[in-house]
Order: C-alpha cells, then structure tokens, then sequence
C-alpha cells in the first residue's frame, strides 16, 4: 500500500504493483476503493451499492475513456463492496479539498 484515505463513506488505498517480470503495460499501482471494515452495516445500506452499479453497468459500455478504467466491481447486501479501479494520480490532480469547489480559473481549464 503506497498511500491511503478514509473520508466518511469509504476508504480508499493506492496500490503499489511488483512484476516478478517485464510488465510491459501493465498497471504499475491501483486504487481500492471499498466501505469501512470496521463499520456495523445497516442491513438496508446501499452504501457504495450506487457507484459499483455505475462502474460495472454504465462506464464499462462508454465509448470515451471520460473515468477511470474498471478491473473490478462488486456490491454484495449489506455492505460489502469495492472497486477496483486504473490509478489516475499521475496524470491527474485535486484542484480542491473538498467541500470546497474549484476556482472560476480551474473550473473553465478543466
């Protein structure tokens, strides 16, 4: 594990990847994208349920590559979920801390 994020409704790893061999293009680090272990689930949660079905049902089938690419989804009741995501930190940043929005400048560059 490289680095990590817990924010209110996840947590977030970056993944560091060794090759016993030449890799050629594949992934040197990945993000994990999961619930809080030590969380009690609420049995009618559907806490990361929302962002599972959009990854795995909706951006699989886009034709541009506007987000991340998806190596895994699973959503399983009550709240057992992750994701399994293409790590973007090289080529891309935060423009804010959230709940702050970007500013006026930031926002028309992007």
């Amino acid at each position: 594990m490289e680095s990590s994020l817990r924010k209110l409704r996840s947590h977030t790893l970056r993944l560091r990847l060794t090759y016993d061999r030449d890799a050629g293009q594949a992934p040197r680090s990945l993000i994990l994208k999961t619930g809080h272990l030590d969380r009690n689930a609420d049995p009618s949660s559907n806490i990361g349920h929302h962002e599972v079905v959009f990854y795995r049902d909706i951006a699989s089938r886009m034709s541009d590559r506007v987000v991340p690419r998806c190596f895994e989804a699973v959503w399983e009741m009550p709240d057992d979920w992750h994701l399994l995501l293409e790590d973007l930190t090289e080529y891309h940043f935060i423009a804010t801390e959230w709940p702050l929005p970007p500013a006026r400048e930031q926002c028309e560059s992007i």
